[in-house]
């Protein structure tokens, strides 16, 4: 007989009871109930300080967030696998700022005021599975800027204004090469594609300064820039 474990709230709740160790306690202005940590609607301006280490869920969301600083709140919540930051007013996503954050695999950004997702955006979030973008302001993801998210599975970008130019020209192979789902997200601009389907588009759709993309690419090599 093959029996499966499971680790439940209690087990983390209390893993370091047998050490010299001691956890914080439930931040002010939040409710704590097993490893749920909910600090939602308490009007924070910025992740709570001394989150609890066997927090496996946070609730962050509607506050008054608009930065996540790389500032290490993160960085000894290994066991933390849900974080909630919906309905903030998040611009800025530091460098590293998930730092620590290993075992996240939910994570929730759907409407702030993000407006564009770069390559050290989610850098330390090797086990996301789902990430929810929608209902931001992002027109650009640079290229490679989900590559280290290698167990990434959903992508909810539906709601932003796309600007799908040459430099958005990788991204629906990417997601159809790894069978990422997204909701479909469509262009706002340029103005030939806008309402079109990213994921319907081919290479040589996306366009810079009126120029089709291979042009672009056929001159990289000789560091020309158009």
């Amino acid at each position: 007989m093959i029996w499966f474990g499971f680790v439940d709230s209690e087990y983390q709740r209390t893993a370091h009871a047998g050490e010299c160790f001691i956890d914080a306690d439930c931040p002010e202005s939040c409710r704590c109930s097993g490893s749920i940590v909910d600090c939602s609607n308490a009007g924070f301006h910025s992740v709570p300080d001394n989150i609890p280490t066997y927090t496996t869920e946070l609730r962050l969301n509607d506050n008054d967030i608009s930065r996540i600083s790389a500032d290490g709140k993160f960085v000894n919540l290994i066991n933390l696998n849900k974080l909630d930051l919906r309905n903030n007013r998040i611009s800025i996503i530091e460098e590293g700022a998930f730092q620590g954050a290993s075992n996240l695999y939910e994570l929730n950004l759907r409407t702030n005021r993000l407006t564009c997702i770069g390559n050290e955006t989610f850098i330390g979030l090797k086990s996301l599975r789902l990430l929810a973008l929608y209902d931001n302001g992002i027109s650009t993801i640079t290229s490679g800027a989900f590559d280290s998210l290698k167990e990434l599975s959903t992508v909810n970008l539906m709601g932003n204004p796309l600007n799908c130019n040459c430099h958005m020209s990788w991204l629906p192979e990417w997601l159809n090469s790894r069978n990422v789902v997204t909701g479909d997200p469509i262009c706002q601009s340029p103005e030939n594609l806008r309402d079109v389907p990213l994921e319907g588009l081919q290479k040589t759709d996306f366009t810079c300064d009126g120029k089709i993309l291979h042009f672009f690419l056929y001159h990289e090599s000789q560091v020309v820039k158009i």
